[in-house]
């Protein structure tokens, strides 16, 4: 989806240079040129045609874009719903887990353990990566899919470095 909607705007921009274009060229033609030579005339005509129907071209053409975007937004919300938002949570809570663990050695005051557990750099660096769902990002469609993504591929990361923290977390617990 985020290739096609890189195609339209690119089909767009194409016909919007070649309506420049044309134009410029009908007013060329109907100042400068020979009105009794049939090539001029033949040229005229074709570049009416295209000056005339190209506006609507581009129209259809945006019209299209949009319900491209709206697609890729909802799709996109859709993946922060059913994947990415539950693998954050997920991600998050086991954090919790490890960072209260290790804190709650030093830290006894439970209300306390629980506001350093919440405010910890850990836990905060993976609840950024809830990609919030938006009906009308504020970024565009293709950068909401594309930070979508990009949270993903962050926490895939994290994950790593938590399973790491968990091996060592269950290997200090045996000795």
């Amino acid at each position: 989806m985020m290739v096609q909607w890189r195609k339209w705007g690119a089909e767009v921009a194409g016909l919007r240079g070649m309506l420049a274009e044309k134009t410029a060229r009908r007013a060329d033609l109907e100042t400068t040129g020979d009105l009794n030579d049939s090539l001029v005339t033949n040229e005229l005509c074709k570049v009416h045609v295209l000056v005339d129907l190209l506006p609507r071209r581009i129209a259809f053409k945006e019209d299209e874009s949009v319900k491209i975007a709206e697609n890729l937004v909802a799709v996109t919300n859709g993946f922060i719903r059913e994947h990415l938002g539950t693998r954050v949570r997920e991600l998050a809570a086991r954090t919790r887990v490890i960072v209260e663990r290790e804190s709650s050695s030093h830290i006894l005051d439970r209300s306390a353990l629980i506001r350093a557990v919440v405010g910890s750099e850990r836990v905060r660096d993976i609840e950024r990566l809830n990609w919030p769902a938006s009906v009308q990002p504020d970024r565009g469609a293709m950068a909401h899919a594309e930070g979508a993504l990009k949270a993903w591929v962050d926490a895939d990361a994290n994950e790593k470095t938590l399973l790491a923290d968990e091996c060592l977390a269950r290997d200090s617990l045996k000795s």
